[in-house]
């Protein structure tokens, strides 16, 4: 694309030039607004002496809001980008596919927005003269080669959704003390992320769900500061010890598990651990959702008396045979105990009053279950893909619900169904 020198373009925007390899570019007096999304190897450009809007300096292509535009000259992997120092942000985009050894930013750097280091080849990121940045963005840093970031002596708020999503290169990062929030996925599938460093006086409140999922973290504190602990936020990391502080006020962490509110809701039971049984601490009286998520040696589950409350998805992708809920259990949701191929049979104790949709869905082995007088309703699907089933043993009342889900044979009233009992009720 050839701008003319007289031309009155004022806008261009983003993936306007498309994917362009562009080896000059001129911007005429009249443009005030510029996206170079997907635009590379651009190796000079020109602007007009009476452009006020744009500068180019250290190859870096800036607004009159001292904003990096768009970086140039990025295919040298050993070269050191200084970022000038009166570069106060950086657009998206900036950086995608740029090359280099080393950024160095400046002390004045308050802003970076959403996609500004999208697969940004370079590894080091030397943040040390900079005092302030307002957020780490939405996929800041996305499929970058960063390999160790250290964001230690800069005040920032938080860690955004994404920020560093599949940064596979990524090993070490160092928090600030002043981040209080780490976001959805911040570093989901930074597969070789071994380490996290949260500094002992760190603010650190919140770490939203799957954060660090599928990372490879050895070890993970859980410093005073932080009272919220998303779901998965440990997923598919294979050997990762948590630790509590023992002056954290809501978490704990018994036998490898994850405990809050005073161990009243059981968090996270690591599904590396190889035991066959877990007995589920007596203070426990709420399994939050994705608690047991994979936990596939697990083949007994012993629950205690005073459980109440079973959330989505908490036993979930396990290879029990058997669950007998305790007679407390009034709160049951949706998916609680699906996708237990290995599950035969269940007994839904004595207190709930609904039953919910794909409450044991896909539990394709399941054979025999109870259903207490208690129950007044059954969700459509509660039993869906439940192809071995059996028996069914229930109140009258619920006769004409469960015939629309299940074959009127394997319906027995009031009578509790066992691996033995092998009459079957037609009504």
């Amino acid at each position: 694309m050839v701008i003319p020198k007289n031309s009155s373009l004022k806008v261009l925007k983003e993936n306007s030039l498309g994917e362009s390899k562009l080896k000059y570019f001129y911007v005429p007096q009249s443009l005030y607004e510029v996206g170079f999304a997907n635009v590379r190897l651009i190796e000079k450009i020109e602007i007009h002496p009476n452009n006020r809007i744009f500068a180019f300096k250290n190859a870096c292509f800036m607004n009159y809001n001292q904003e990096i535009v768009f970086y140039c000259f990025n295919t040298n992997p050993n070269v050191v980008i200084h970022i000038p120092e009166t570069v106060f942000g950086i657009e998206s985009y900036s950086f995608l596919l740029t090359y280099g050894k080393t950024i160095i930013f400046p002390k004045i750097l308050t802003w970076i927005h959403q996609f500004a280091f999208l697969r940004c080849q370079v590894p080091y990121y030397d943040f040390s003269k900079v005092l302030y940045v307002n957020e780490l963005p939405l996929n800041g840093f996305e499929l970058s080669k960063i390999k160790i970031f250290d964001f230690s002596n800069v005040t920032n708020i938080h860690i955004n959704h994404r920020a560093f999503i599949c940064c596979y290169n990524l090993e070490i990062v160092t928090i600030s003390p002043a981040c209080i929030y780490i976001g959805l996925d911040s570093f989901k599938f930074c597969s070789r992320l071994k380490k996290i460093i949260i500094p002992p006086d760190s603010k650190l409140q919140r770490i939203v769900n799957s954060a660090f999922a599928y990372t490879n973290l050895a070890e993970f504190i859980i410093t005073p500061s932080i009272q919220f602990i998303g779901l998965n936020a440990f997923e598919g990391v294979p050997h990762v010890v948590l630790k509590c502080d023992p002056n954290n006020w809501y978490f704990t962490v018994k036998d490898s598990v994850l405990f809050f509110d005073k161990s009243s809701i059981l968090i996270w039971y690591p599904p590396y651990l190889r035991n066959e049984t877990y007995q589920i601490p007596s203070h426990a009286n709420t399994l939050r959702s994705y608690c047991f998520y994979k936990a596939i040696y697990l083949k007994e589950l012993i629950f205690p008396v005073q459980l109440t409350k079973i959330l989505q998805h908490a036993v979930y992708c396990t290879n029990i045979t058997a669950i007998k809920l305790p007679p407390l259990v009034s709160n049951i949701e949706m998916y609680a105990f699906a996708n237990n191929r290995m599950l035969e049979s269940i007994d839904f104790g004595d207190s709930i009053k609904l039953i919910p949709k794909f409450v044991v869905a896909d539990c394709v082995n399941l054979k025999y279950i109870y259903i207490p007088p208690s129950v007044t309703y059954i969700r459509q699907k509660a039993f869906e893909n439940c192809r071995s089933l059996q028996c069914i043993s229930c109140g009258k009342n619920l006769v004409n619900i469960l015939s629309q889900q299940v074959p009127l044979r394997i319906i027995r009233v009031d009578n509790r169904c066992s691996a033995s009992d092998n009459e079957i009720i037609v009504l």
